[in-house]
């Protein structure tokens, strides 16, 4: 097994928005040529937690640092209605992305069907 390298090794220090913008960049191919959208679009699915709401921050930094809005990322809050209140926190964690700026929230309401 090869060992891990570059973020993987350094868990303990924040990231830069820089070597978010690279790790991003390296993975996610921006559409090019007729056709493509003069502003690329990237979703982002959010739960609300920690990390999905770093990637929101992140995705922030690195349109207003690196970019002037030439990407345009949209978060998506899934309301699952699979237990009591869900509503309320999917409405409050698209509330604070609204809040951040720059990065859109969608709400979707999706009815669980458990056999």
């Amino acid at each position: 097994m090869k060992p891990t390298t570059g973020l993987l090794q350094r868990a303990t220090s924040h990231i830069k928005t820089s070597e978010f913008d690279a790790a991003l960049s390296s993975v996610w191919q921006r559409p090019k040529g007729v056709g493509a959208p003069r502003i690329p679009k990237l979703a982002l699915a959010v739960s609300g937690g920690v990390d999905s709401m770093a990637l929101v921050v992140l995705c922030r930094r690195m349109n207003r640092d690196f970019h002037n809005s030439k990407v345009k990322p949209r978060a998506f809050v899934v309301d699952h209605a699979a237990r009591s209140g869900s509503d309320v926190e999917a409405t409050q964690v698209a509330r604070n992305i609204a809040k951040l700026g720059t990065v859109a929230p969608t709400a979707i309401k999706y009815k669980l069907n458990v056999v």
